[in-house]
């Protein structure tokens, strides 16, 4: 309702809940009740396209989408700040319901040549993208609109361009990235902004780490975390002290990915930032399980799948998953194994979510070398059979796993250092 009556905007004095009222009763409009108590309304294609006929006939056409285009912009930056936080879930479920709207709005603003609004809105929605495994859609509406004439050196420019170099990276196209970000750098050390410079150092330094330059990356994720802790930006430091973690692992340090990977789990909690806890649970538990100590690995596998399902944070789940996977199979459950890694392997082909450090990649072999273990017949069937189940089954399945594996003898309890944000 809100938004019909922002889009219509009282326009010769239309009462538009009297109207949807009219059009439901005549059943021209369907009306929705949702979980939320709020009602949703819908018209059948048909009726769509009439309505879209007559509207584009007459001279309305061209304010209506304005208004249409600016009240999704005013939605998606409001949301913006709530998807990173306690809200996640709530603003996250809000805009995927108004997913198609997203889009109109966006190819709207293409349409009429309006970048920056379209650059604020595709940027806005950054992290939406991202959880729900939207990453190819929202590079390519970024990359459309980064491509049109824009003011250079804008504020809203650089935080575009850190936008797309940040789903680049997650879909593993690390030079397109790197030079996304690279601009993003040199725009926002031009305009001195601290944040902006600190945000394009840590995206760049995930780039680095991915391209096998450990150094050059735990260079850039020191400068970011120095400005973080000098900024107090409390996500900032959990972002960065959990890609150094990353470092360590990979460099074969798991003691002190552990220790990082406790001090950034304990931010992210504090936050209430349950992405950023799902992820430092999956994080801690691979470091974990570098020292042996499966079942504690599995337990923190099982809560950030949990958390992950519950956010639809694709990424998560593909990876605790795989985590599982390697479990399962350390257990002689290879069948079990490789169905979870089929289910993980079709989140991956579905939202193009690639591995994403060296250690996950170790994972994946570890299951694909159990698998040769069985007659090649059973290790496809298993595998087949994982493709083609639910996902919510091949999740309760691991998640029965990592319940299987905890005992009181190994219960993990995690002692979060005090962490100093400014």
């Amino acid at each position: 309702m809100a938004a019909a009556e922002a889009v219509v905007n009282g326009d010769d004095g239309v009462d538009v809940f009297e109207a949807l009222t009219s059009l439901v009763d005549n059943s021209l409009v369907r009306q929705s009740d949702q979980p939320d108590d709020e009602s949703r309304f819908m018209m059948l294609e048909t009726i769509r396209e009439f309505a879209l006929e007559r509207l584009t006939a007459s001279d309305e056409v061209n304010a209506v989408r304005d208004q249409h285009a600016s009240h999704f912009l005013r939605l998606a930056e409001a949301a913006e700040p709530h998807l990173e936080g306690p809200h996640l879930t709530t603003w996250l479920d809000r805009l995927d319901a108004e997913h198609a709207n997203l889009r109109t709005a966006l190819n709207c603003l293409q349409e009429r040549g309006d970048a920056d609004a379209g650059l604020r809105l595709a940027t806005a929605l950054r992290m939406f993208w991202f959880t729900r495994g939207y990453l190819g859609e929202g590079r390519a509406w970024l990359g459309s609109l980064l491509g049109m004439p824009a003011t250079a050196g804008s504020a809203t420019r650089a935080k575009a361009l850190n936008a797309a170099g940040f789903l680049s990276r997650y879909q593993g196209d690390y030079a397109t990235a790197a030079a996304l970000i690279e601009e993003a750098l040199a725009i926002q050390r031009a305009l001195g902004n601290q944040q902006g410079i600190a945000d394009a150092l840590s995206n760049l330094g995930y780039v680095l780490l991915h391209r096998g330059e450990p150094t050059a990356a735990r260079e850039h994720y020191e400068q970011a975390l120095a400005i973080n802790r000098e900024l107090g930006n409390a996500q900032g430091i959990a972002d960065d002290l959990s890609h150094q973690a990353t470092i360590a692992l990979d460099a074969g340090d798991p003691g002190t990915a552990r220790a990082l990977h406790g001090e950034s789990l304990a931010i992210w909690r504090d936050l209430g930032d349950r992405q950023g806890e799902a992820w430092a649970l999956y994080r801690l538990g691979m470091a974990i399980l570098r020292q042996g100590e499966d079942a504690a690995a599995g337990a923190l596998f099982g809560q950030s799948l949990t958390v992950s399902r519950d956010m639809g944070y694709y990424w998560g789940i593909a990876e605790a998953l795989e985590g599982l996977a390697a479990l399962a199979a350390a257990r002689g459950e290879v069948e079990r194994a490789l169905r979870l890694a089929g289910a993980a392997a079709v989140v991956r082909a579905e939202r193009v979510i690639p591995p994403s450090s060296a250690s996950q990649a170790d994972l994946i072999r570890q299951v694909e070398a159990a698998g040769r273990a069985l007659p090649d017949e059973t290790a496809a069937a298993a595998y087949a059979a994982g493709r083609e189940l639910p996902l919510e089954r091949v999740v309760a399945e691991a998640l029965d796993l990592a319940d299987e594996m905890a005992t009181p003898s190994s219960a993990l309890t995690v002692n979060h250092p005090t962490v100093n944000q400014t």
